[in-house]
């Protein structure tokens, strides 16, 4: 590892936020790096005199614009997800309607043009067939 991806890397390595395989190869190039030791050692200090301060609080204004933002972000994520859930299902609910609505019509077609005194065409053959006109 160079010396310019180290110095990046450090203060990750400082505040031990890597994943061991980096780590162990940060902490072989400082076993033979002057200059990147330097540049670790101060940024331990830094580290170290930074915890040490005390926290500012928040102001009573901050802390209600910031709950005020976190439930409003709360309440979308939770619409978000209602909605992607229900989503999922509108293709679903639409086919359906789609088929009922189709299954309806063919029923009502059906109905409209069935006329209870119009004789089949098996009876009219029959008919057709005494009468003499298919000699």
């Amino acid at each position: 590892m160079d010396c310019e991806t180290v110095n990046h890397l450090l203060p990750t390595y400082v505040d031990s936020e890597l994943s061991h395989g980096t780590a162990t190869e940060i902490q072989s190039h400082l076993a033979v790096c002057p200059a990147c030791q330097e540049e670790a050692a101060f940024l331990q200090r830094l580290s170290t005199a930074m915890e040490s301060l005390p926290r500012p609080a928040a102001s009573g204004k901050l802390n209600r614009r910031i709950r005020k933002a976190f439930r409003i972000e709360v309440e979308e994520t939770f619409l978000e997800g209602r909605w992607n859930f229900l989503a999922g299902y509108m293709d679903t609910i639409i086919y359906g309607l789609a088929v009922a609505g189709f299954l309806v019509g063919l029923f009502l077609g059906t109905s409209f043009f069935s006329f209870p005194n119009t004789p089949h065409t098996p009876d009219l053959i029959a008919y057709s067939d005494t009468e003499g006109m298919f000699r």
